[in-house]
């Protein structure tokens, strides 16, 4: 680099006036281009810096959405910390990497980075409850606001991977750390939102028990705590938010919503809060974490016409509904975040806002509008290369095209969504646990769609297309293989797609998948391309399985309670 720019200098002394002007051009496009190849350029600059200085510069990147250009400042910083035998700065710095590395979506080696920070030669996928013996009395630095910060880190983490009861415990044992109410606000605010993720978890959450029910009062009561005792306005607006969608999520996941007036305290707090969070959301400074919370406030306001009119709950319908409305207050607080997005040069979260608009406004049947809005979005996840973003907007494509009856394009875009699913699957475990515990939510149902599509019959006849039915036989593989790593939360890493002749030359398959409706049969015989195809269809017929497989389920259990009994 010196070399160049020496370069530059020898031919300017030599030369006219003019091409001076041409070479003033010519180094800034140089500076611009070396900018946009990010911090690798600049490491040179950035190892003179003092450590100090590049903690600082990291969180303005992260701030943006540069996540790795934030990681490699970090990195840069705990090498001089190092060397000047900076203990306290160091392990600072590795607790800011896992924050980068979590953003970056490596949940893991977040995890991990943290751990091994204060010293501990394990990892977190592995960590057991004897562990936190050893585990926990590290975090004892001289720095009391440090050792918090790194304990609410490895709960945090833990929490992302599913062990949800060592990040409670972890969570937990930082409460004698604290050294002020904002910094409680943001513990409570974690163990919220580590109770709100073992409701997501459980499917079909029933509150069969009074510890189920004592534990979810608990996630409740630390949202309502940290929005009363914290001045933080951020603190306030994601406490509020993720305590409505616990609420919610109660209301999604209980198939009998009656009975529930224990909530009638916690929908009440909802009803006195959610005035002013709104009138912190118009005015708080773009970061983040607020733009965030302004979407996913968006995205819950989009499922209040799903909440149960039966139910506890449904007062906050009938409180907004008088408050404002509802879809207007959603599309202001949509372009409020694409805008701050925009400002702080964070495209990840741009492609999300624009997304989640197009989203409502297929919701409003507003279809060219939300086809357009989603192919914007899509286009810059695919450039910034986020995946998890993308296949969600090329299904949501899918599920426009669908509406507007093209389902050639539908097909094609359910295609796409799961071919990038599948690059994804093998980190479906390293994923966002908000996605992980939707599984059947989020990510099932996009292969039924496409099983759907593939499975409709051909012009005239009764049968799908040859190909089509071998698509849907891999596609039903895939979807088996995905719910196996969601239920063992440990992707099938070394699977490999092994023919079943070369297995046993006279087996034959059954591939089962209930869509729609519909229980459609794929049947493989021996030989290449021997498919058979039968589908059963009813318009009640989902709800007439359902019923069955529980009245079955009823059954075998009341079985197993009969040979428990012993008999005199």
């Amino acid at each position: 680099m010196q070399n160049l720019f020496k370069k530059i200098y020898q031919f300017i002394s030599n030369k006219n006036r003019l091409k001076i002007e041409i070479l003033k051009w010519i180094a800034i496009a140089l500076f611009g281009f070396c900018f946009s190849l990010g911090i690798n350029f600049l490491s040179p600059i950035l190892a003179q810096s003092s450590p100090s200085s590049l903690i600082q510069q990291g969180v303005q990147l992260l701030q943006q959405g540069r996540a790795e250009a934030a990681l490699e400042v970090w990195q840069q910083a705990e090498v001089i910390y190092r060397k000047n035998n900076d203990r306290i700065g160091e392990i600072r710095s590795q607790v800011n990497q896992a924050q980068a590395l979590t953003s970056l979506g490596f949940y893991r080696r977040s995890c991990d980075t943290v751990l091994q920070a204060f010293n501990n030669d394990l990892q977190c996928e592995r960590l057991t409850e004897s562990d936190l013996k050893n585990v926990l009395p590290r975090f004892n630095t001289s720095n009391t606001n440090l050792n918090f910060q790194g304990l609410q880190s490895l709960g945090n983490g833990l929490r992302v991977l599913g062990k949800l009861a060592l990040s409670q415990r972890v969570l937990e044992a930082s409460f004698p750390l604290v050294t002020s109410q904002n910094i409680e606000g943001r513990l409570l605010l974690n163990l919220g939102n580590t109770i709100l993720s073992q409701a997501q978890g459980i499917a079909n959450f029933k509150l069969r028990g009074k510890a189920e029910r004592k534990a979810i009062i608990q996630g409740l009561s630390y949202y309502e705590k940290a929005v009363n005792i914290s001045d933080e306005e951020l603190i306030k607006i994601q406490a509020t938010i993720n305590h409505l969608s616990l609420l919610l999520e109660l209301n999604r996941q209980r198939q009998n919503n009656s009975g529930d007036n224990w909530l009638q305290p916690h929908v009440q707090f909802q009803i006195d809060t959610l005035p002013q969070i709104i009138d912190i959301l118009n005015k708080i400074n773009p970061s983040p974490n607020s733009i965030q919370a302004t979407i996913k406030f968006a995205e819950i306001l989009m499922n209040f016409e799903q909440i149960n009119a039966k139910s506890t709950v449904a007062q906050l319908q009938t409180n907004f509904a008088e408050l404002t409305l509802p879809n207007t207050i959603n599309e202001q607080f949509l372009n409020q975040a694409i805008q701050q997005a925009k400002i702080i040069h964070n495209s990840r979260l741009e492609a999300y806002a624009i997304g989640t608009q197009g989203k409502f406004y297929q919701n409003i049947g507003k279809l060219e509008n939300a086809l357009n809005l989603t192919n914007q979005a899509l286009a810059i996840a695919q450039k910034i290369s986020a995946s998890d973003i993308a296949y969600q907007l090329q299904e949501q494509l899918g599920d426009i095209f669908l509406q507007q009856e093209n389902s050639s394009e539908a097909l094609l875009a359910y295609k796409s969504a799961f071919n990038t699913l599948q690059v994804l699957r093998r980190n479906l475990v390293a994923l966002n646990r908000d996605i992980q515990f939707d599984f059947r939510a989020n990510i099932e149902p996009l292969y039924r769609k496409l099983v759907a599509l593939l499975l409709q019959p051909e012009l005239g006849s009764t049968q799908p297309k040859l190909s089509y039915i071998k698509a849907a036989q891999k596609v039903i593989e895939s979807l088996q293989l995905a719910e196996l790593d969601n239920f063992f939360q440990n992707a099938c890493v070394n699977a490999e797609d092994i023919n079943i002749d070369e297995i046993d030359k006279n087996a034959a398959v059954i591939y089962p998948i209930l869509l729609d409706n519909q229980l459609s049969v794929i049947l493989k015989l021996p030989g290449t391309d021997n498919f058979r195809y039968a589908s059963v269809s009813d318009k009640n017929f989902a709800a007439q399985f359902q019923e069955t497989l529980f009245n079955l389920r009823v059954n075998i259990t009341t079985i197993r309670g009969i040979n428990k009994v012993k008999l005199p």
